[in-house]
């Protein structure tokens, strides 16, 4: 059976099944190969079944049976949701046991979703994503950046990382250990960090955003809509920030739409994700990140430092000595001239020759790129068709003119012996 609103497979046949979602047919428990197309979920027998995932995020679920479950080389889940009865799934020793992952050999998994009977649930060194379901669970993060998910939760949830009291819908007396980060329900919940660095996010509904100690962020990523989210006058509206409450949160994370993420003037760290994005750093040393999208990136008072990705973004400096990290883009456009530096990553994928305006006094710092497939490139004053400099290497550095002016144009080039 196919599931083409989640794009899911699920095998009805009883016998065993090997399906790798890399290769083009797969053999079934008649000997017979079938042909997957565009299918990144896959559901397999009660029986003994070999399930392989793609390159995408797989969510791959062996029922019962001692499955061998690979995730391949996406963010991978190993789900035993329908488990009749509790599992204890441990990514550390590899050792699983309990209804249906009695038996299990999971492999390249991040992420694991529980029954909703009690289980136990451990991550490893990687970012993990453990999600308990109903009753009393307990969820051990290990060493990695750990995430508890209630986002299945058919009630609201209150976690509280700091006092260890958690209650409502699924998070009813669960025990979290080594966890960092919440991601809530899709109704009202309260959701609280402790002094590390926590990410928070509730889903739809107005939820209550309790930072604590650390540098916390405030997630939308998973937002169906843009939110407008302003730390400095506490006003949240749009999407799943609608009506919402924070509360100590430093940083803010928007969706994948046109989001508009309004710091204070503490240090703010703003990801505005895909979407046209309006990011505003106000008072602060903030980073401010465009991701994709034609991004406004306007940083305010302070020493700030921004990350410009993918695409054509408007860049205001204000007073400060700040930084600009460029990547991917083909152009950029800079409102005044305070900035202190500009850094070349290498490795972009734009062929010619690219453009930007440029204030004077700026220095240009190519920084490497690990695995990049085309040479790297430098930016380089541009005067009459010539490089102003020899070629810039890993370790120098290219200085501008003090005596251009802004209304000059610095190209993207291919800076070779032959154009100094």
């Amino acid at each position: 059976m196919w599931d083409t609103a989640d794009q899911t497979l699920q095998i009805l046949w009883a016998f065993s099944f090997f399906i790798d979602e890399r290769e083009a047919y797969n053999r079934d428990g008649f000997g017979f190969h079938d042909t997957l197309i565009d299918i990144q979920n896959v559901v397999g027998t009660r029986f003994l079944d070999i399930l392989v995932g793609d390159a995408g995020d797989n969510i791959l679920e062996g029922l019962n049976g001692a499955d061998v479950i690979r995730g391949g080389a996406g963010n991978d889940t190993s789900s035993y949701e329908t488990s009749a009865f509790s599992v204890d799934v441990n990514l550390t020793t590899k050792v699983n046991d309990g209804g249906a992952a009695w038996g299990d050999t999971l492999e390249s998994i991040e992420n694991v979703r529980g029954s909703d009977d009690a289980d136990s649930l451990t991550g490893d060194a990687k970012a993990n994503v453990l999600e308990g379901g109903a009753e009393a669970n307990q969820l051990f993060g290990a060493s990695g950046s750990d995430t508890a998910s209630y986002e299945d939760s058919l009630f609201g949830v209150t976690v509280n990382l700091t006092t260890g009291a958690n209650t409502g819908g699924d998070a009813e007396s669960d025990i979290l250990t080594d966890i960092e980060n919440l991601r809530g329900s899709r109704y009202e919940d309260v959701l609280t960090g402790d002094a590390t660095a926590n990410v928070l996010e509730g889903g739809a509904k107005a939820d209550q955003f309790f930072g604590a100690g650390g540098s916390d962020t405030a997630s939308y990523e998973h937002s169906l809509l843009g939110v407008t989210v302003d730390l400095a006058t506490g006003s949240y509206s749009g999407g799943d920030a609608q009506g919402d409450i924070l509360t100590s949160i430093e940083n803010l994370t928007g969706s994948q739409n046109a989001d508009t993420l309004t710091g204070d003037a503490v240090a703010n760290v703003l990801a505005g994700g895909a979407g046209n994005d309006r990011l505003f750093g106000g008072e602060g040393n903030d980073t401010l990140r465009g991701d994709a999208g034609s991004d406004t990136l306007d940083v305010g008072v302070g020493d700030d430092r921004l990350v410009v990705i993918e695409a054509p973004t408007l860049v205001q400096g204000d007073a400060g000595n700040d930084k600009l990290f460029l990547q991917g883009a083909e152009t950029f456009t800079f409102t005044d001239t305070n900035f202190k530096e500009i850094a070349a990553v290498c490795g972009c994928l734009v062929a010619g020759c690219e453009r930007f305006r440029v204030a004077p006094h700026l220095s240009f710092a190519p920084i490497p790129y690990p695995g990049r497939i085309t040479p790297c490139r430098a930016f380089c004053w541009h005067d009459a068709g010539r490089c102003a400099a020899r070629p810039i290497g890993r370790d120098r550095s290219l200085t501008g003119d003090p005596s251009k002016v802004p209304a000059d144009l610095a190209r993207q080039r291919w800076c070779s012996s032959s154009r100094r």
